[in-house]
């Protein structure tokens, strides 16, 4: 997913959009497959919020406000505010790679609650999300 894409998405609610964006920036530049993966279903899973964000929150399966602490809380670990609109351009390299490493650690960690509620997401949601999953 990259900004144009993100951009074109039918949002009622460009609350989190930033996130997208940050998130999809942060995708370009793993060399690892293995934090491609974790990046990506954290993409995936912003995107059925945005699709599905009233069904995901009666459920308690909502992960958008959490996915945008972990962001800023791992930028603000480098003094750099995520909101701004060229927080990652203006990073290094190494500060980049840095930040992505956290992300990818928090997005790992089974204790961490992105990855507990998408752990629930196929029991909580067995007709929409489950089916998107599986499919």
């Amino acid at each position: 997913i990259n900004k144009s894409t993100l951009e074109k998405l039918p949002l009622e609610n460009t609350e989190h959009q930033n996130s997208f964006i940050i998130l999809s920036k942060l995708n370009h530049i793993f060399h690892f497959r293995k934090e491609n993966i974790v990046i990506n279903n954290v993409i995936d899973v912003g995107v059925y919020e945005i699709f599905f964000p009233d069904h995901m929150k009666d459920r308690g399966i909502d992960v958008l406000e959490f996915v945008e602490r972990d962001i800023a809380e791992s930028f603000m670990s480098f003094g750099v505010d995520y909101k701004k609109q060229d927080a990652f351009e203006t990073m290094s390299d190494t500060q980049k790679k840095q930040l992505i490493e956290d992300l990818h650690k928090k997005w790992i960690d089974p204790n961490n609650e992105v990855v507990k509620r998408m752990s629930m997401f196929k029991e909580k949601s067995p007709d929409i999300l489950k089916v998107i999953m599986e499919s």
